[in-house]
């Protein structure tokens, strides 16, 4: 059940007023926030009347606030609300409820809202910084720490692999241009799947399998290598064209 932000003043706000510099940033900032706006996005995410009453959203989207605007873990926050009283009357949370707040509480807190919870809020704190000028919407700056990047550190294993199907496919092209090649010519394609698999688990002598793998590769690269171009000798001009189209690769598709 939610427990949604007070509006009428508490006893530890009516004293947070009167001993907490008004100028203060976080105070500054609670001002500038719409929080009933922010309980109606949250809604969705609570059941009504039903269960124990959940913390308050004000408590928790206020964690959440000072979370990313001190770039802060989930222990350094719940432990800095512990002894800073600024931060209490930011979170609008008395001395005594706010010693009970623990990492933990972050965490159910975002399980509760999910990904998209978790950006209905953020979008609404967003635009009520741009209505009231606390943010300009022209440059935004975006943590991407832990969103995922289309990189392939390139490691022996890799990169052996990536030399044996590029052999391959200059054999399958060298087909298609008249040269004949044996049948008995290895693709080595299911072997080389199960070595790059065999080097790439974790566990004990990742090292020692992922030398072992190396070898291997390099062997049936050399292995393919020189059947290619016995086979392909037979016919030196097609080679060539091969060759010079796989250094000067065209502009096209």
């Amino acid at each position: 059940m939610a427990k949604l932000s007070r509006t009428q003043q508490s006893l530890f706000q009516w004293i947070a007023d009167r001993h907490v510099d008004p100028e203060h940033p976080p105070m500054k900032l609670s001002e500038k926030i719409d929080w009933a706006e922010i309980d109606q996005v949250l809604l969705p995410y609570y059941s009504p009347g039903k269960g124990r009453p959940a913390k308050p959203t004000r408590l928790m989207v206020g964690l959440m606030i000072l979370k990313h605007r001190f770039d802060l873990s989930d222990e350094a926050v719940a432990s800095g609300l512990h002894e800073n009283f600024v931060w209490m009357a930011f979170c609008r949370v008395p001395a005594d409820e706010a010693q009970h707040v623990e990492s933990s509480t972050l965490c159910k807190f975002r399980k509760r809202l999910g990904p998209e919870g978790t950006q209905a809020v953020e979008a609404a704190i967003r635009d009520q910084m741009v209505k009231v000028g606390g943010i300009k919407h022209k440059v935004m700056r975006v943590d991407t720490t832990v969103m995922e990047k289309n990189i392939a550190y390139p490691t022996d294993v890799g990169l052996l692999q990536k030399s044996r199907t590029r052999v391959l496919r200059l054999v399958q092209k060298a087909k298609t241009l008249g040269v004949s090649v044996p049948r008995t010519l290895r693709t080595f394609v299911r072997v080389s799947k199960k070595v790059v698999l065999s080097a790439a688990k974790f566990g004990r002598n990742k090292k020692e399998r992922a030398q072992k793998a190396a070898k291997q590769l390099s062997s049936m690269g050399r292995t393919r290598s020189e059947e290619s171009e016995a086979s392909a000798g037979r016919s030196e001009s097609v080679f060539e064209a091969l060759r010079s189209e796989h250094s000067h690769p065209s502009d096209g598709p």
